[in-house]
């Protein structure tokens, strides 16, 4: 995943590694250029579109989903299949130590960190020129892992 204006058209844009994805704030298009790209992809419902793929030159599978409204992208989910979550192994404070590292190293330290509080909430924020990238593990039915990418300017 790598963040940068795009040279053509000046929006910022998020780099997806595989499947190869160019995500930009404007929507309107999004379905056919995924379908372009050959990228099998669901929609959960309208303005909800997930797939798999990897991010940050990383081998973690993990699901994408794109959350837009009025032909804007509001923001990326990142998250794990749900078999890992299925798994009896499943660690939820290991995966976000996994994927905390992962956008670590690329982006260094984030700008703003919280927790673990008395439940083992945490979080953690990456505030960047056109982004804003927000990584947490709250309970809500079950614990749960949520990062997510906004596109801030």
């Amino acid at each position: 995943m790598i963040f940068k204006k795009n040279k053509t058209t000046d929006k910022p844009t998020f780099y997806i590694d595989s499947p190869e994805l160019a995500v930009t704030p404007d929507a309107h298009d999004i379905e056919e250029r995924l379908q372009e790209a050959g990228i099998a992809y669901r929609v959960i419902n309208p303005g909800y579109i997930v797939f798999s793929g990897h991010i940050l030159q990383s081998d973690i599978p993990l699901m994408i989903g794109l959350h837009y409204r009025d032909d804007l992208i509001d923001f990326i989910e990142i998250f794990r299949p749900a078999e890992c979550y299925q798994a009896e192994d499943f660690d939820v404070d290991r995966s976000f130590e996994e994927l905390s590292d992962m956008v670590e190293k690329r982006f260094g330290p984030p700008t703003r960190k919280s927790g673990p509080d008395k439940h083992q909430n945490r979080s953690e924020l990456w505030k960047l020129n056109d982004y804003t990238i927000s990584h947490s593990v709250y309970e809500r039915f079950v614990r749960q892992e949520s990062l997510s990418i906004r596109f801030t300017s």
